[in-house]
Formats: C-alpha cells, sequence, structure tokens
C-alpha cells in the first residue's frame, strides 16, 4: 500500500517530450510537444517545431516542467541486426577497436530484428549540461527512433509509414517492419498526421509521444529507458523530492482543511447547544424567579390569613348569631366587623381575632342599654365598650358603635 502511494506520488503528470536533431557544432533542430496527464488520458497543451538553438527552447518552454529528451542527428549511428536480439555490447559488434566505455547506446528488437543507435558519451553530457544548466528538470534521455515502440498498440494494422527528419520507420501489424536511416531534411517540409490516443500528432512528433507514454506510464523510481547517468539519478530524485514536498505541501492543506471542516461544525454543534441551553437557563432562572414571586404572594396570602386567624376555628359566627337573638325591635344593626384590623400594630397585616365591632342604630337609649347588657351576660363575652354614641335628627335615631371583646 505504502509502495503504491509512493509511485503515485512519484509519477509524472505533466511533461515536455522533445526530439533534439544535432545538425552541427551547438547547432540544433529541436521539436516536440507538452504533455499532461489526466484521469489516464493524455491532453495535448502545446507543439514545438523548428527551434533551432537552445537559447530559443529557453525561451520557449517552461523551465520547471520535466523534461524528456530523444537524440538524434549528426554523431548518432543507427546499426541493424537481422538474427535476433544482440548478446553481447553493440559498440564492440558496429565499432571494433573502439573502447565501449566512450559510448551511450540504446537497443529495441522487433520481429527478430535488432536495432542499435549509437552515440559517444561527450556529446550527451555537453547537451545535458547545457540543459541543467538552464534550469530544465531533464529526467529522460533516449536516442534515435528508441520511443517510437511505446506508440505501437496505437496504429492501425495495415502498413504503416511514419516520417522524420533523420528516419522512415515502416510498421506493419502495429511491428516495426524496418527502420530507415535518411539523410537529414531539415528543410519546411510539411509532415503528414497519424490519429494516437483520439488526437492528431505529425510524424515528427511521434518518437517525442512514444518517450511521453512511456514516462507517464512507468513511476520515476523505475523508469529505465534510453540513458542513466549520475545526473539523470540525481534530477530524478531532486524531481522526487520536490514531488514528495507538494504532495506533503497538498496533504498538509487537505489535512488543515478537514481540520478547520471538523472545527466548524463541532464548533457549529456547541454554538448551537449552548444557545440551547442558554435560552434553558433563561427559561429556568425566569421559572425560578416566577416561582420565587409566585411563593412570596403564597406566603403573603399565608400570613395574611394566618395573623387574621381566618386559619383557626372561630365562634365568631355563634356569637353573632347570638348577639342577633338578643337585638330590641327598635335597634338596627348596619355591620358587624369580626377580628378588625389591629391599627395600632407596626405590622400592616395585623388582626384582632379576640374582637367584634357592631355598628348601627337605635331609636331609644334604653332599648339600646337593655341590649348592651344582654350581650354583657353571654359567657363568651369578656367585655362589650360603646365606643360612640350619637343621635342622628335627620334619621330620627342615634348612631352608635359598640366594641366588643370575646374569650
Amino acid at each position: 500500500m505504502i509502495e503504491r502511494i509512493k509511485n503515485k506520488i512519484l509519477s509524472v503528470t505533466e511533461l515536455i517530450s522533445l526530439e533534439i536533431n544535432i545538425t552541427g557544432d551547438n547547432a540544433f533542430l529541436i521539436t516536440g510537444i507538452h504533455l499532461k496527464s489526466r484521469n489516464n488520458k493524455l491532453i495535448k497543451l502545446q507543439e514545438y517545431q523548428r527551434i533551432t538553438s537552445l537559447k530559443d527552447l529557453a525561451e520557449k518552454v517552461p523551465p520547471k516542467i520535466p523534461l524528456s529528451i530523444a537524440i538524434s542527428g549528426k554523431g548518432l549511428l543507427i546499426r541493424k541486426k537481422d538474427s535476433g536480439s544482440f548478446l553481447t555490447n553493440p559498440v564492440t559488434d558496429f565499432l571494433p577497436g573502439s573502447n565501449p566505455v566512450e559510448f551511450y547506446y540504446q537497443t529495441i528488437t522487433e520481429k527478430n530484428t535488432s536495432y542499435a543507435f549509437i552515440i559517444r558519451k561527450e556529446i550527451v553530457h555537453d547537451l545535458q549540461k547545457q540543459l541543467l544548466d538552464m534550469g530544465f528538470v531533464l529526467i529522460s534521455i533516449s536516442l534515435g527512433a528508441a520511443g517510437i515502440t511505446n506508440i505501437l498498440p496505437f496504429f492501425a494494422k495495415e502498413d504503416t509509414l511514419v516520417e522524420n527528419y533523420c528516419y522512415n520507420i515502416a510498421l506493419t501489424n502495429n511491428q516495426i517492419e524496418n527502420i530507415q536511416a535518411i539523410t537529414p531534411d531539415y528543410s519546411g517540409i510539411q509532415f503528414p498526421e497519424k490519429l494516437i490516443a483520439d488526437q492528431y500528432y505529425k510524424d515528427n512528433l511521434l518518437i517525442s509521444l512514444g518517450n511521453a507514454i512511456e514516462t507517464f506510464i512507468t513511476p520515476l523510481k523505475q523508469l529505465d529507458n534510453g540513458i542513466i547517468n549520475e545526473k539523470i539519478h540525481h534530477t530524478r530524485s531532486n524531481y522526487g523530492y520536490y514531488k514528495y514536498v507538494t504532495a506533503g505541501g497538498w496533504f498538509m492543506l487537505l489535512f488543515t482543511l478537514v481540520i478547520l471542516v471538523i472545527n466548524y461544525f463541532t464548533f457549529n454543534y456547541y454554538f448551537g447547544k449552548n444557545q440551547e441551553l442558554s435560552a434553558e437557563k433563561l427559561l429556568s432562572e425566569q421559572t425560578t424567579i416566577n416561582r420565587e414571586k409566585l411563593k412570596a404572594e403564597t406566603d403573603s396570602i399565608y400570613i395574611f390569613l394566618h395573623n387574621a386567624g381566618w386559619d383557626q376555628p372561630t365562634n365568631h359566627s355563634y356569637i353573632i348569631d347570638r348577639i342577633a337573638a338578643l337585638l330590641p325591635g327598635t335597634v338596627v344593626l348596619t355591620s358587624f366587623i369580626t377580628a378588625p384590623k389591629d391599627e395600632q400594630s407596626d405590622e400592616g397585616n395585623s388582626f384582632l381575632d379576640k374582637k367584634i365591632i357592631i355598628s348601627g342604630t337605635s331609636e331609644y337609649p334604653t332599648d339600646l342599654n337593655i341590649f348592651i347588657n344582654a350581650i354583657k351576660n353571654l359567657s363568651q363575652i369578656k367585655n362589650i365598650n360603646l365606643e360612640n354614641y350619637q343621635y342622628k335628627k335627620e334619621i330620627n335615631a342615634a348612631v352608635f358603635k359598640l366594641d366588643i371583646s370575646i374569650l
């Protein structure tokens, strides 16, 4: 699992693939394509045609995108063997007396025929140094037409001819029938187009396309096509570190985003809970206040009833009935007040539960006096006082008020 993740990270997803035709001392004719791989599909972003110097190349090609090159033209030899693959170093077979250490080579084998592309190391090293000094991320170097093998399955079954500045490549049944080196023609010839993977590419771009496809489908650590030297290893290693750092940056960004989203929903959840609890607390406090207020009112009523003596059994009604039975015909009672409020008390709700106040009118004082004496004779009466007696001419009777203390 970890290895698959590493391979995914180290896979190249954007590449500039060039074919550099060496036309002379520090003179070139460069063609190529800028491709991006997205969802296992190639997207052609840019074509490069007839760039004649590395300086022009640096001005037209983005330098920080991985670069793959195929070297052709002056200084590159192509040799053919008709009886299977090479069993030994092809340099010793075709260049006897030469020191194999001084050469790079790349071979391909199709239909029991092998082709070897051979070049001096100093040519490659010089070109490689110039590109690296210009800031290019050079991760792959191949020789000649070797890259064409990576796109053979995309060609039609019938005979096909792929034309290039330096080669004519004959194909039959998706296999190489013959690679013929030709005298380079760097004039402004127009190359035909071929349909490869739902897109049209000119013939002189197909070798670059083949190298690009191999680079896209092979993880960087496993890429072993073409020339691999110390500088290639170093560039791939640095680019691998860059990919790791980029992936780490995206991971941290995604991780931070996930944390922020989690924090947002967590905050939102607990904020909502806090709002609910605050509302419940406010409601609870309001309920408590209302309950305390109601309790205070209830207690006040209870105190009032207790002070008035209304929470205790009394014989007031019985005494009033006894008094009413003693009433002469000339005496009229206008009010009975039992347990009147104590006006002399400092407490607001103090009542005299052992007192009855009777008010009324009397036509004859004698009858009123008889009435008072009769009340005094009741066993429940402690004392009786005539607090007020005033004759009213307009009613032809006296208004009186009796203060009765009971046992």
